[in-house]
């Protein structure tokens, strides 16, 4: 994997113009997780009874994990040249499954490593940064995809992190403009994300493959 290289300007780039060019269909897109979690928001605050509130404290999660996996199915799609649709933003069960576990495997790891002295666990979190991304593209297995993402990051933990550092501030811009620039900035993000996945793990190869 140390011989795949990224090239950072070009996610950049690419990100930029795909939100500029789709800015009606992300917005649409934020509009759908904004508006589930109003209404799962408005039940929690009128259901009685502190189990019927947990139940759906849970389900508010589940459609905050649906949410993210789903729109990176919707950016990998379009970093292909797909033509995306709201509704590929509902994965199937096994996806979903998948990236709940990862991630909850992927979060322990991360938090470990921070405090064990806060570098490890930025290294963990670079070196886990494309687990949703091998399960969206792959439809790949809990472990496999964690192990995919180790892969592919090989040799190349700083790059990663400063291209992180970028999207990050990019985002505090957008946060700035009154948080109407976030509209922008985060599919910028989502997308330069993909195209950097992407460079790393082309299409027609497997992770195999490209070792």
């Amino acid at each position: 994997m140390d011989g795949m290289v990224f090239d950072r300007p070009a996610a950049l780039r690419f990100g930029w113009e795909t939100a500029k060019s789709r800015f009606i269909f992300f917005l649409g897109l934020i509009a759908v997780s904004i508006v589930g979690f109003v209404l799962l928001d408005l039940l929690h605050d009128n259901l009685p009874g502190s189990m019927l509130k947990f139940v759906l404290s849970l389900c508010t999660n589940v459609w905050g994990m649906l949410i993210s996996i789903g729109t990176t199915c919707i950016v990998l799609k379009i970093c292909d040249g797909g033509e995306p649709a709201l509704g590929d933003l509902f994965v199937g069960p096994g996806v979903l499954w998948a990236y709940i576990v990862a991630s909850v495997l992927s979060g322990a790891f991360i938090v470990f490593g921070m405090l064990l002295l806060v570098i490890p666990g930025i290294i963990f979190y670079v070196k886990l940064m494309f687990y949703a991304y091998s399960i969206a593209d792959r439809s790949g297995g809990i472990m496999n995809s964690l192990q995919e993402s180790w892969a592919l990051t090989a040799g190349k933990k700083w790059d990663l992190f400063m291209f992180t550092i970028y999207l990050g501030l990019i985002n505090l811009l957008g946060l700035l403009c009154v948080g109407v620039g976030l509209l922008w900035t985060l599919p910028m993000s989502w997308m330069a994300t993909a195209h950097v996945y992407r460079q790393l793990a082309p299409k027609a190869q497997g992770v195999a493959a490209a070792q």
